[in-house]
């Protein structure tokens, strides 16, 4: 038995064994634009890409998602140009805008998940209030030092 891509059938298709005349194929002698259709959704796809009643939420999700990456990559500066680059993709066609949609849609997904959570266990709000609580006990030793040290220059 022949493996999928060999050049054994009459379908002019190049293999991976034989570089013709099409150096854009895929192993299984596919060229890579027809791989990447986006007309037919795929098994794998998670999330409905093409819904426009989704898109802002995609395009926001986009953009968390290209912030986040530059953010925790470079800094700040780049964050927002990463925003800016995943908002853009994501209103694109073709598979940049898909792929970012999708992201987008995961990011949104995510953050859904995130605000369940907060409303069940008001984990912020009680980090929130342990953060100061502890800026508070620091500032009251730094407080304490200062008078001590102040007292004994008199």
């Amino acid at each position: 038995m022949s493996a999928p891509w060999s050049n054994t059938s009459s379908n002019n298709k190049a293999s991976p064994s034989s570089p013709s005349n099409n150096s854009h194929v895929n192993p299984l002698g596919q060229s890579y634009e027809e791989s990447y259709e986006l007309d037919e959704p795929t098994k794998a796809s998670r999330w409905n890409t093409d819904n426009s009643s989704n898109r802002g939420r995609q395009i926001g999700g986009a953009a968390a998602a290209g912030g986040l990456a530059g953010l925790v990559l470079v800094g700040p500066i780049v964050a927002v140009a990463g925003a800016i680059g995943g908002a853009v993709a994501a209103t694109s066609k073709g598979v940049t805008g898909a792929l970012a949609r999708g992201a987008g849609e995961g990011m949104a997904s995510a953050g859904d998940e995130i605000k369940k959570v907060e409303d069940k266990t008001h984990l912020g709000a009680k980090s929130v209030n342990g953060l100061r609580t502890s800026v508070k006990w620091v500032s009251s030793k730094f407080d304490r030092k200062k008078n001590q040290s102040s007292n004994d220059e008199d």
